[in-house]
């Protein structure tokens, strides 16, 4: 049964990214601004379990999902931290008549699912399992969607099948079905072309499309929504002693289309430092990273980390899949000595003589400089904020324009280095006349 615990708030993208002019081969800087999670289902892959199973475990042992149909024409799930590997287990499960052997898409888990089974048998007729999740939000009215999902065909699936889809609505396809052949009378938003049949029992198939939403769905479900007359079976020639087609399911994504590609933020850096560029890592945001005039991607991944040598501007594109494609570039400033603070001096002698007349120094790579002067008593004397340039300088007068007499002085400095970090430094100053 499909609880009120269960409900609780409990895309293969492909991205390009090259650089202008520059291979930057690149610890951890991180620039990415604070991008949230942009898949709206939730635990996507299955990997979020209220235990371990050791037996056959069901929808609803994962969470934020549960099933259509009772015990035990419900989904099971599989997990490599299955005890009874005979009846939960990853790679390879053996339970209820029928074999598979398949690694997960992504994680530790996945779940197997009867989609379809041939008439004219009665108890068979319409044999379906479902899935039902939770999206972390409600939809928008009127704004598009991209739902994406994989399946791939066991190992001795009796049949193939060429219907599998996603239905997004408000939970009201929960409700009076009570029996393993009961078949909801809706239509999916998302589904395969129906020509073509899914029968890859190696690799993972994805099965994406885009659809408006009427701003008011906020689970998804899963399965074969057609009846078995509307589906297609083609026998497989595996034999088993299971009668209905199964086919195991990993990493559902749902995500906006307005979402767009996101490099980072335009960054300065220090050489030997560590960067990361583009987006946080979860299903549905798989992307591709390229370097000028090499066909080879050099990560397989939303983000990647590496060390810049030169200056340079990388171009992420993010395609969602056959959805949408976007893309951002970012400008990464490299500066070989991030040093910003040379030796401050201590003593200066302000006597017009020409020599050591000032307190000056330089900071390199600093920017929002400023410096405030204190007298013995902690009265305040003189202060400046730089705006043109690095270079600190004080003359030994007051910020009224009078000079100060001989004695010692306190200072406080405070700068933004290359790093963009606030630096605050103080100290003592002696005026020598």
């Amino acid at each position: 049964m499909f609880t009120n615990k269960k409900l609780l708030f409990k895309n293969k993208i492909t991205c390009l990214t090259k650089n202008s002019k520059f291979f930057l081969l690149f610890f951890v800087f991180i620039t990415n601004v604070n991008v949230g999670q942009v898949n709206l289902v939730l635990n996507p892959s299955f990997e979020q379990l209220d235990s371990c199973p050791n037996n056959y475990a069901y929808m609803d042992l994962a969470k934020y999902w549960t099933d259509l149909h009772p015990h035990p024409c419900s989904p099971i799930i599989l997990n490599s931290c299955c005890t009874n590997t005979g009846y939960c287990g990853v790679p390879s499960y053996a339970g209820g008549g029928y074999y598979t052997y398949q690694w997960p898409r992504t994680g530790n888990g996945y779940i197997a699912m009867s989609v379809f089974s041939p008439p004219p048998l009665q108890y068979f007729t319409n044999y379906r399992f479902y899935s039902i999740g939770i999206l972390s939000s409600v939809l928008i009215n009127g704004k598009a969607y991209c739902g994406k999902f994989h399946v791939n065909l066991s190992n001795d699936s009796p049949y193939k099948i060429n219907q599998f889809g996603l239905y997004f609505d408000n939970g009201a396809i929960i409700g009076a079905q009570t029996t393993c052949n009961t078949i909801p009378s809706v239509s999916p938003q998302v589904f395969n072309n129906p020509t073509v049949f899914l029968d890859d029992t190696l690799n993972w198939m994805k099965i994406e499309g885009i659809f408006i939403a009427n701003g008011t769905e906020t689970r998804v479900s899963i399965g074969n929504f057609k009846d078995d007359v509307s589906t297609i079976g083609i026998a497989t020639g595996f034999p088993t002693t299971y009668i209905p087609a199964i086919y195991n399911l990993d990493d559902i994504s749902l995500i906006p289309m307005d979402i767009t590609a996101f490099a980072g933020n335009d960054v300065t850096i220090c050489l030997s430092d560590t960067l990361n560029l583009g987006r946080p890592q979860e299903v549905g945001l798989e992307c591709l990273w390229y370097t000028p005039s090499n066909s080879t991607p050099f990560s397989a991944s939303s983000n990647f980390t590496f060390k810049p040598t030169q200056t340079g501007t990388f171009t992420f594109i993010q395609k969602m899949d056959n959805c949408q494609i976007s893309f951002d570039t970012v400008t990464v400033t490299v500066i070989e000595d991030c040093n910003s603070l040379i030796e401050i001096p201590n003593v200066f002698t302000p006597n017009n003589d020409n020599t050591n007349d000032t307190w000056h120094f330089q900071l390199k790579n600093a920017t929002q400089i400023s410096y405030t002067i204190y007298n013995r008593w902690g009265l305040e004397i003189k202060s400046s904020q730089i705006q043109t340039q690095n270079f600190v300088k004080w003359d030994g007068y007051t910020t009224a324009g009078e000079p100060c007499t001989a004695g010692v002085y306190f200072y406080i400095l405070q700068y933004t280095d290359a790093n963009r970090e606030i630096q605050k430094k103080n100290g003592y100053i002696t005026l020598i006349k």
